[in-house]
């Protein structure tokens, strides 16, 4: 699975968390630091830790879609892979 899945795998499965919310992130919602990432959904926030926090971290250093010409500076977590 990609990071992009494994994310949402682990916040629906692990955490039980609507995937209506999750779909929802944005990069405002989450916070990466050396020791923990955490997550803030609505008023929840959750703090991830090792081996949980792996997929977060590496699509925060490697984004994907980030590319679109319609969206080149998007904000959201889960966003597309096509433009509009």
């Amino acid at each position: 699975m990609n990071p992009r899945d494994r994310e949402a795998a682990i916040l629906v499965m692990v955490f039980g968390q609507q995937v209506s919310d999750i779909v929802q992130l944005r990069w405002d919602n989450v916070t990466v630091t050396e020791e923990l990432v955490t997550i803030t959904l609505g008023t929840v926030e959750i703090a991830l830790r090792e081996p949980l926090d792996e997929p977060w971290r590496e699509l925060a250093a490697f984004p994907a879609h980030d590319q679109t010409a319609a969206h080149p500076n998007s904000n959201w977590v889960f966003r597309g892979g096509s433009p509009g």
